[in-house]
């Protein structure tokens, strides 16, 4: 598409009759398929928060246990989290190691991978990741516990 636009470009350029609105037309045309076919699907796999959400309700439904999500606060990643699966779910929210140490019994713990690798050398730290992904532009890893 954009060849057929340079090549256009390049026989109006010779004519002077079209030349100004033939071009303006072509350079907006050029940009705009740039950014729909382009940029938008590779913006839209950065920011994707669909997959990873949905495996990990898929896991949670499973073996049902309550959710944790650290070190999301209550706002965007946790709201993309819950805008991109099929049910309401009231997770817990920890935002610290110790809120973290704290908890009890089987639990499922969602959390960025670089926060996981801080963890290792701890009993947190030494469970293998059930799920793995890509959430909102970072890794994400997703933990079944009974601490």
């Amino acid at each position: 598409m954009l060849g057929t636009l340079q090549v256009i470009g390049l026989t109006v350029l010779f004519r002077s009759r079209w030349r100004a609105q033939t071009l303006a037309f072509g350079a907006v045309l050029a940009l705009w398929s740039f950014d729909i076919l382009v940029f938008e699907p590779v913006e839209r796999q950065l920011y994707d928060a669909q997959s990873f959400s949905r495996a990990a309700l898929a896991r949670v439904q499973k073996d049902p246990a309550p959710l944790v999500l650290h070190g999301m606060g209550k706002d965007a990643k946790a709201i993309k989290f819950m805008v991109n699966i099929d049910q309401d779910l009231q997770p817990v929210f920890t935002e610290s190691i110790h809120e973290l140490e704290s908890l009890q019994g089987p639990q499922w713990l969602m959390m960025d991978k670089s926060d996981y690798r801080t963890r290792q050398g701890t009993p947190l730290g030494a469970l293998p990741p059930v799920l793995s992904g890509r959430f909102d532009k970072n890794d994400y890893v997703l933990l079944h516990f009974t601490l």
